[in-house]
């Protein structure tokens, strides 16, 4: 089974769409869960991961914990991923840290 995460922004018609197997985003959450800095976030997050959802949207989680978790996708998810010894994982992972970083850098344009 797979499963989406758009890397979005409100407002924005500029989506990315990682495409993957439900079980890495699973792990890619429960992983993002423990490095954000809102406790409510967290709780939200692996509820969301416990679920194994098809499908996330990360723009539904508002500009600042969206942000918050470009933060965590960029660094500590990336560095969690480099532990792993599966050159499949590094892959989707950096596919996941490229878009969070075209996200970062529309929103600081303003776009």
């Amino acid at each position: 089974m797979s499963a989406h995460f758009f890397i979005d922004r409100a407002g924005s018609a500029d989506s990315d769409d990682w495409h993957v197997p439900t079980g890495t985003l699973q792990w890619a959450l429960e992983v993002i869960a423990e490095h954000v800095r809102d406790p409510g976030l967290r709780d939200e997050l692996v509820g969301l991961a416990a679920f194994r959802p098809g499908m996330v949207v990360l723009s539904n989680f508002g500009e600042e914990n969206a942000a918050d978790i470009v933060r965590v996708i960029r660094g500590p998810l990336a560095e969690t991923a480099a532990e792993h010894k599966s050159e499949e994982l590094h892959e989707m992972i950096d596919e996941l840290a490229g878009m969070a970083t075209r996200w970062e850098e529309r929103r600081q344009q303003g776009s």
